[in-house]
């Protein structure tokens, strides 16, 4: 029997439209605002990632941009491959990113230079990768996972998994998580490749499975959030929310977040997956939420970033962006940075109080 079908013998809890009066009249707070604004010529895939210093952008072009926090500077671009759709990864001094052809490697630079490091072919890759215990894991398209050193790109292990991954790996103590098309979630012991379990996820895995300590928080694509032991796979809740997922859930503040494709905010309880509140917003949301200033800060395909109170759902914020965000919030120390399908990237500071 496996995890997500042992989750049944638990019972499946319903959650209830408990949707926020974050629309109240007053209940609006000041924006955020826009510290500096740089227009990179080519929309944003994928997202962009950060450090505490840079800030590294995939455009549709197949280039990496990398742009200093502090006031926007381009410091470099580089095009390692011919497309990239998934964001690259930033570990210590070097940034580790794919690209989606299948002729295109995985590649290392370095971050401050700019300087191509090393490129290894792995069979393209849709959904990222991830960088754990010095090793890069990709999941290529034809479902094989490699691992990689991270210092020359060497191969440690490659395992067949049969399932294409549309979302990119997940370190989990001694393994990695590689959630994939058909359903199913496997864990790999990343000194071996070796399959620990694998789990069935009805609808299939929505974005990045979420590892805090030992448990794993898991979305489906239909609805279902649920909490799984890191070692077995075990369940400790399920929930039915009744939405649909793209992304997976986020930490922060206390709670567990998770948005809808159809507007709707969640949070939840980590302990037992209670509802605590929920808000429906206006726009069709993709991006994962960002925790920042109290706030739950999402983006909408029609271009708007949203600040909900963390404690309440209620609406604090607003504010208009060039481009649809897609997938392009991302929290920094002390703001946020956003890039738009249009190619443009903002960093924004908490507003004054009053």
């Amino acid at each position: 029997m496996n995890g997500w079908n042992m989750l049944r013998l638990c019972g499946t809890i319903l959650l209830p439209g408990l949707v926020s009066p974050g629309w109240a009249e007053g209940t609006l707070g000041r924006a955020p605002v826009v510290c500096w604004h740089e227009d990179l010529g080519r929309g944003v895939l994928g997202g962009p990632v950060t450090d505490a210093d840079f800030c590294v952008v995939p455009l549709v072009d197949g280039k990496l941009a990398c742009l200093r926090l502090p006031d926007g500077e381009i410091l470099w671009r580089r095009k390692p491959c011919r497309s990239i759709v998934a964001p690259a990864v930033i570990h210590e001094d070097r940034v580790y990113g794919a690209g989606v052809d299948a002729k295109d490697p995985v590649f290392c630079i370095h971050l401050h230079s700019g300087r191509l490091e090393w490129r290894k072919q792995a069979g393209g890759v849709l959904a990222g990768l991830c960088v754990a215990a010095d090793a890069v894991i990709a999941v290529a398209r034809d479902g094989t996972v490699t691992c990689l050193e991270a210092k020359d790109g060497q191969a440690r292990w490659r395992t067949p998994v049969s399932r294409l991954a549309l979302f990119p790996p997940v370190a989990a103590g001694s393994g990695v998580l590689i959630p994939s098309l058909g359903d199913s979630l496997f864990r790999l012991a990343l000194r071996t490749g070796e399959c620990i379990w694998a789990v069935e996820i009805p609808g299939g895995v929505a974005g990045a499975p979420l590892v805090l300590g030992d448990t794993v928080f898991v979305a489906s694509q239909t609805g279902r959030v649920a909490a799984l032991a890191v070692d077995d796979a075990s369940p400790f809740w399920r929930v039915e929310t009744g939405d649909s997922f793209h992304r997976g859930p986020v930490s922060g503040m206390g709670g567990l977040f998770i948005a809808g494709v159809t507007g709707r905010v969640w949070r939840l309880d980590r302990a037992s997956g209670r509802a605590e509140w929920s808000a429906r917003l206006d726009g069709i949301l993709r991006s994962p939420p960002a925790i920042q200033w109290g706030c739950v800060i999402l983006g909408t395909l029609t271009g708007d970033l949203l600040g909900l109170d963390a404690g309440t759902g209620h609406l604090r914020w607003t504010l208009e962006m060039n481009g649809g965000i897609e997938a392009a919030v991302a929290g920094v120390p002390g703001g946020i940075v956003a890039a738009t399908d249009r190619g443009d990237v903002y960093i924004l500071r908490e507003a004054e109080k009053r």
